[in-house]
């Protein structure tokens, strides 16, 4: 478990960012798959601890997360994640890497939209044998209070001896809207999916609904529940819940200070 242990070094002698409505940008998978069109502010970290548990044919599966982003550039943002499952026969899937960027700002006549691009690499006892990389288009369009966000996912290389956990799909396609409480602090999201795991495979189709509430000014809390149909025997149930805290390194910045 060395890689948590990394993880949990990158957040000392660090300060947090400026106060920001950091629950209203969706990272992917948290709490629904689907996110938006916005990196992380430029020169800020993101660390993410999330956990998903799933039951599928009668058996229980526990995966954890730990992700870390780097705004980069400004609309632009990499990361890396260390998907681990637990239990018998679990260990890490394979350490991952993504880059993100955003294209252009929303408009009055057009939605947001971003490129990003992952890639998992072999390494651990649930990692795939072959590096895979998946491509993935994300528009988002707000509507006041509420926002909607498409995804498009193509994943290339070998559909054999994938990764146990989070495997990219061969193609999917997610709908997600969000919705602002009154109280401007807490979002709540619905979304549909389809997935095609492998070339030839049936469709897969999920529903999933989320919460993130902002508990600081610099964390964030989520959670989610999703149903997935039309997987090889029997429907499968997840439920994620996780942390997100956004914070900066004082030296990254330009005078000493964000």
């Amino acid at each position: 478990m060395r890689y948590l242990s990394l993880l949990a070094l990158a957040t000392l002698s660090v300060g947090p960012i400026a106060a920001q409505a950091d629950y209203r940008n969706l990272d992917d998978g948290r709490p629904v798959a689907s996110e938006d069109a916005w990196p992380i502010e430029h020169r800020a970290f993101e660390l993410l601890a999330p956990a998903e548990f799933s039951r599928l044919r009668g058996q229980t599966e526990t995966v954890i997360t730990p992700e870390l982003g780097y705004g980069v550039i400004r609309n632009g943002m990499i990361g890396v994640k260390f998907p681990v499952l637990l239990g018998s026969g679990g260990g890490l899937a394979g350490p991952r890497a993504f880059a993100f960027y955003n294209v252009n700002a929303e408009s009055p006549s057009l939605p947001g939209f971003s490129l990003r691009a992952d890639v998992a690499a072999p390494g651990g006892a649930a990692a795939g044998e072959r590096t895979t990389v998946a491509l993935k288009a994300i528009a988002t369009r707000s509507w006041g209070r509420f926002r909607t966000h498409l995804n498009v996912t193509h994943g290339l290389g070998s559909a054999a001896n994938l990764p146990s956990v989070d495997a990219a799909p061969r193609w999917g396609a997610s709908l997600a809207g969000d919705l602002i409480s009154l109280r401007h602090s807490t979002l709540f999201l619905l979304e549909v999916r389809t997935a095609q795991a492998v070339p030839g495979a049936d469709l897969e189709w999920t529903t999933a609904a989320g919460i993130r509430h902002q508990l600081t000014p610099t964390l964030v809390f989520d959670a989610g529940v999703a149903t997935s149909l039309g997987r090889s025997g029997g429907n499968q149930t997840s439920f994620t819940l996780g942390l997100a805290h956004t914070f900066a390194i004082a030296s990254l910045w330009s005078g000493g200070a964000p």
